[in-house]
């Protein structure tokens, strides 16, 4: 693709995401972050790569809008360069590096591939998962881990990560 060509696609590409996140008919948020009673503004944009990972490379790659919540958290949806959501859901940080509440992953046709939620980072209860068709498929639950377990009971504390 030559470089005229991509400048427009990003562009186009920039454009849709805005869009996208500041209308009140946009998908799972509907623009506005639950609790919000006005739109968000996006803070940035961002190349990603297939995995949600910020990526410097400029061909074929997903483009991520990051907004601040009312609640405190930054929500993100992902469009593939065609313009098609392909991730929505919510962060911790401004990094994007901790998921934390309710996502959805979608295949290239539209259709949701997966619908779940995170507690800081760890995927957690039942998620949906779906085929490219939007047939349900086997549902998996994610729960804590057994140190977790221990820890919520008092049983053991996390050791201290300073020297």
């Amino acid at each position: 693709m030559n470089t005229a060509k991509r400048t427009l696609v990003s562009a186009a590409i920039l454009a849709a995401a805005i869009a996208f996140c500041s209308t009140t008919n946009a998908n799972t948020f509907n623009g506005v972050p639950e609790g919000a009673k006005e739109a968000v503004s996006v803070l940035r944009i961002d190349n990603v790569n297939s995995f949600f990972l910020a990526s410097t490379d400029t061909a074929d790659v997903l483009q991520r809008a990051v907004s601040a919540g009312a609640d405190g958290q930054y929500m993100v949806q992902v469009l593939a360069p065609n313009g098609n959501l392909m991730m929505e859901g919510s962060y911790t940080d401004v990094q994007c590096t901790v998921q934390n509440g309710p996502f959805t992953y979608y295949y290239d046709n539209g259709q949701v591939s997966a619908k779940g939620a995170y507690a800081m980072g760890t995927k957690t209860g039942i998620w949906q998962r779906f085929d490219a068709q939007g047939k349900a498929m086997a549902e998996r639950v994610y729960g804590p881990s057994w140190e977790q377990i221990q820890e919520q009971l008092g049983l053991v504390s996390k050791a201290s990560m300073k020297p």
